[in-house]
C-alpha cells in the first residue's frame, strides 16, 4: 500500500491509472476507501490520486484535528504531489474536499489546470449549520456506521468525533476557510451542487456570493439530489466533470457563466 511520510506522519493515498493527474479530494469524514468506484471510473482516463487526510482513513492518527484542517491538508496534498513528481493536475473535491481544492489552487496557481468543487458549504462555517451536522452524526444510523467504518476502520467513532470537534472549533473562530484569498485562484472552477442538499441550506446563495471573487467560473445546480452530488447524482456529476475537462482541453479556459438550472 502506498504511503507518503509527511511531518512524521504516514499518509495513505490511492494511485491508479495513467495519463494526466486527477486529484480526487474526499469530504469531511470520508476517505479514499469510500471513493473506490469514483477512482475506478476516472482511472480509465486519468492518473487518479486520492489521499487520506491527516488523521483519516489509513493515515496516521493525531490527537486533535487542526481548526484550519482544510488549509493544513491542502499543504499536505501539495507536498504529496511534489513527491509523486506531478507538475500540473486537475482537482475534483467534494464538500470539504472542495475547500481543500480551492486552497491548493490558491497556493499553487500555476500548477492547477482546473477545479471541480462539489457541494460546497461556503467560506465561513455557520454555527447553526455545524450544530445540525454534528447532531445528525450522533444518530449513528446503520448506514452511517457502515460508511464510517469502511472509511476509517475500527476506530471510526474516534475519527468522526475528532472531526465534529474540529468543525465546532472552526465555526467558533469564524475564520475564512480560504483565508480570504479566492481572488488568487487562476484556474477555471466548476461548482456543482443540489438545491435539495440536506446539509447545506441556501447552497445557491453560498456559491453565488463567492464566485465573483474568482476570475473564471461556472455553476451547475440540480433541482434534486442529496449531499454530496457526486454520490446522489453520480452519472450526471461524472458527465459534468468530463465536459468541464473537455472544455479546458478545447479552450484552455471557460468563460464566466450564469448558474445552470437542471
Amino acid at each position: 500500500m502506498p504511503y507518503f511520510e509527511y511531518n512524521d506522519l504516514n499518509i495513505y493515498y490511492e494511485d491508479e491509472g495513467k495519463g494526466r493527474a486527477l486529484i480526487l479530494l474526499p469530504g469531511n469524514t470520508a476517505s479514499s476507501a469510500v471513493h473506490r468506484r469514483d477512482i475506478e471510473y476516472f482511472s480509465k482516463k486519468f492518473r487518479v490520486i486520492c489521499p487520506d487526510y491527516i488523521g483519516y482513513g489509513k493515515s496516521d492518527r493525531v490527537r486533535v484535528l487542526p481548526s484550519d484542517f482544510w488549509w493544513v491538508n491542502a499543504v499536505m496534498v501539495i507536498e504529496l504531489l511534489k513527491h509523486l513528481k506531478e507538475e500540473r493536475y486537475l482537482l475534483v473535491g467534494t464538500s470539504g474536499g472542495g475547500v481543500i481544492g480551492l486552497n491548493i489552487a490558491i497556493q499553487e496557481p500555476d500548477r492547477v489546470l482546473g477545479i471541480v468543487v462539489d457541494s460546497f458549504a461556503g467560506e465561513i462555517l455557520d454555527m447553526d449549520e455545524i450544530h445540525h451536522i454534528v447532531m445528525s452524526r450522533k444518530t449513528k444510523t446503520k448506514e452511517q456506521c457502515t460508511f464510517w467504518c469502511y472509511a476509517h476502520g475500527e476506530d471510526w467513532e474516534k475519527v468522526v468525533n475528532q472531526d465534529s470537534n474540529m468543525l465546532i472549533a472552526a465555526a467558533e473562530l469564524q475564520k475564512n476557510l480560504n483565508k480570504g484569498r479566492l481572488s488568487e485562484v487562476k484556474s477555471p472552477v466548476l461548482f456543482t451542487a443540489s438545491l435539495g442538499d440536506e446539509l447545506i441550506p441556501s447552497v445557491e446563495e453560498k456559491i453565488t456570493s463567492m464566485v465573483t471573487k474568482i476570475p473564471n467560473w461556472k455553476i451547475v445546480l440540480y433541482s434534486s439530489g442529496n449531499h454530496p452530488l457526486i454520490w446522489s447524482r453520480t452519472a450526471e456529476f461524472r458527465e459534468e466533470v468530463e465536459e468541464f475537462i473537455k472544455g479546458l482541453d478545447n479552450k484552455g479556459s471557460i468563460l464566466e457563466d450564469l448558474s445552470s438550472m437542471l
